[in-house]
């Protein structure tokens, strides 16, 4: 806990006392406010001694201080000129529902910088497997001249009843249509009939509605939970306070998706059959890939970034089941020899969540150790999330089971990436890294290259030259 330094009051016939004084009170200052993440969250709206002027001013203008503010969408809370089914107009068409604040969120286009290739055969195939993938296909335009992948503006939206019921409808942990971002029919009908009176005494304060496909798992509820939460606290000002949140979601999750709801400080409840809420927040309707959805949520648990000239880990996140790389044991050796070569005072280490005792110490771990992350595509790479800028990922692919993710979640987060496609060897998509000697000389170019980079991993997307 952070000591109040009481004031001292300096004797005239000391004025050097004074000085020392001044000089030593506003370091001291400095050095209790470097905080790391595992000593305090500070989450808006957690309850703690930042609920004064400030922090309202702060909340009213959406801005947190950290990296996402830079991507904050236009809220719209009016439906003049806006489509018919846009949240304002939604609520214009219902004056007498419970629908107390309905705001239309106008997310920026953006460009993610394409992965970096170790020769041009790699790059054409990368290009052929993304041409032929329809998700990417339906979400963005690949410009291979200018090297970037153009994503149009896209929308949002954060309806808020109230005194309103949960029964089940979006359906959590499936994979449909009418599920919550798991396509686009997710319903919000069932929230504009009020509960009675009486049903409000053991009602929830507020409810955020995240049933997400396989809401329990780590991958998805990084890439879904996350950005609801993210997108909903915009309206946490308005309607509801953030200390009073609880999200629904599906079956229990996983250890480390609890330990991440710890970290987030909200309450959360699975497998609920109805529910009733003074509040229900409905943000169901939210972007899947955006700068802001992704970096809020390190900006919400307090997460600050960690310099690159302070990190020196290189991490290797090998696989024990499918999509292993099968001379992976001299890799390791390899990419360990190249760091002792080197003499920059770079550290080896291979990755094993067992080693860390909760989800604090594998972020904390992330954001104030690893500059270089090397692995075959797996879920452990959802870690770089949590990586301080400028970090590395090198990706191994299989040819037969090609997925973008982890392109562009780096490069949401500002990350370098760079993708070797390697052929898989049968049907776990096992791989053999082929010329070891390239690949590790590859290794050597990018570590060297990484400090002198100006490549931006992600930039605005704007039509006019002005």
């Amino acid at each position: 806990m952070v000591k109040i330094l009481k004031p001292v009051k300096a004797r005239p016939q000391k004025p050097f006392l004074l000085i020392f004084i001044l000089l030593l009170v506003p370091s001291v200052f400095i050095l209790f406010r470097l905080e790391t993440l595992k000593d305090v969250y500070e989450i808006r709206g957690d309850g703690s001694d930042s609920s004064g002027d400030a922090a309202v001013q702060k909340t009213r203008s959406h801005k947190l201080g950290g990296r996402s503010d830079a991507w904050l969408p236009i809220v719209v809370a009016d439906c003049d000129g806006l489509d018919p089914r846009s949240a304002p107009c939604l609520k214009a068409t219902n004056k007498v529902s419970n629908m107390i604040s309905a705001h239309e969120l106008v997310y920026r286009p953006f460009k993610l910088a394409i992965p970096g290739f170790i020769n041009e055969t790699q790059k054409e195939k990368w290009v052929e497997a993304v041409m032929h993938d329809a998700g990417l296909q339906n979400r963005m335009m690949l410009r291979v001249d200018e090297g970037k992948a153009v994503y149009p503006a896209q929308f949002g939206q954060n309806l808020v009843f109230e005194n309103a019921p949960y029964t089940g409808i979006p359906p959590p942990d499936l994979w449909r249509e009418d599920s919550c971002m798991g396509g686009g029919a997710a319903s919000h009908k069932q929230f504009l009939n009020p509960v009675n009176v009486s049903e409000l005494d053991d009602a929830y304060e507020a409810l955020v509605i995240a049933t997400v496909p396989d809401s329990w798992s780590w991958q998805h509820f990084l890439d879904r939970v996350t950005v609801i939460w993210s997108q909903a606290m915009l309206g946490a000002e308005d309607s509801f306070k953030g200390d009073n949140i609880t999200i629904v979601s599906g079956r229990e999750p996983q250890q480390r998706v609890n330990e991440l709801y710890e970290i987030m400080r909200v309450k959360h409840v699975h497998r609920v059959s109805r529910a009733v809420a003074k509040k229900v927040v409905f943000s169901c309707r939210a972007p899947l890939i955006h700068p802001f959805t992704s970096q809020r949520f390190n900006d919400l648990i307090g997460w600050k970034p960690t310099p690159l000239k302070d990190r020196n880990v290189v991490l290797m996140m090998p696989r024990s089941h499918s999509r292993q790389i099968m001379n992976q044991d001299e890799l390791n050796n390899r990419v360990e020899a190249l760091l002792r070569m080197r003499g920059k005072d770079e550290v080896f280490q291979v990755f094993d969540q067992d080693q860390f005792a909760d989800m604090v110490d594998i972020i904390t771990f992330m954001r104030d150790r690893v500059k270089m992350v090397i692995g075959p595509h797996g879920g452990a790479m959802y870690n770089i999330r949590f990586a301080s800028p400028a970090a590395v990922l090198l990706e191994f692919m299989p040819t037969q089971r090609f997925q973008p993710v982890f392109w562009e979640t780096a490069r949401l987060f500002e990350h370098h990436y760079y993708f070797y496609f390697c052929e898989s060897l049968n049907a776990q998509h096992n791989m053999v890294i082929e010329d070891l000697n390239e690949v590790v000389g590859w290794i050597d170019d990018i570590l060297n290259a990484q400090e002198h980079s100006q490549l931006p991993a992600v930039e605005p997307q704007y039509d006019w030259q002005v």
